[in-house]
């Protein structure tokens, strides 16, 4: 039986009053930044990573098509409201084709990577209304605070008992299952 593991801790949430404030406060520095009268607003978070799970676009310009490329320019540009840290690659691999609603409404679907690989979990979609004008990102972004390895720690022989060791060890609902044999 196939087993993956979890080791996130859900039974605390990250996204406490403090982080809350900070992530609304980097919301309006990077407002600040964007194009005409373009703002961010960080509605929701997210329990597990801390990190917004909504943030609202007000006064985005209204433009049509290009849609793939304005999301990933989106999530580029407001990187840090999203929990991202200013030292951590801002990196988004974007579905190509856009979906789009019966009303006109736009949104692409983005996957977060770091250092080319996908993380778990971690993934925005923009949202654009019928007229263009981007409308809200919503997902889980994952932060990196530090550099981590992604070359292997271990060599072929080391993973492959490893893996052994661990499909060896029956898990709970495997425990005192009999295997019966077809004749």
């Amino acid at each position: 039986m196939a087993r993956e593991v979890d080791c996130r801790d859900h039974s605390v949430s990250k996204a406490i009053g403090a982080r809350e404030a900070r992530l609304r406060s980097l919301a309006s520095a990077v407002s600040d930044r964007l194009p005409g009268a373009h703002r961010v607003r960080v509605e929701r978070l997210d329990a597990t990573t801390g990190n917004p799970s909504v943030v609202t676009s007000q006064s985005a310009p209204a433009e049509t098509g290009n849609y793939v490329h304005r999301a990933l320019d989106h999530v580029r540009m407001i990187s840090q409201a999203l929990g991202l840290t200013a030292t951590q690659p801002v990196e988004f691999v974007a579905d190509p084709v856009a979906q789009k609603t019966s009303s006109g409404a736009v949104s692409v679907h983005l996957h977060q990577c770091y250092k080319g690989i996908p993380i778990f979990e971690a993934a925005e979609t923009v949202r654009f209304a019928p007229n263009g004008r981007l409308k809200e990102t919503v997902g889980s972004s994952v932060t990196v605070a530090q550099d981590v390895a992604v070359s292997p720690q271990i060599n072929v022989e080391g993973a492959v008992l490893k893996a052994a060791q661990h499909i060896a060890e029956p898990h709970s609902d495997e425990k005192g299952a009999k295997v019966s044999t077809a004749e």
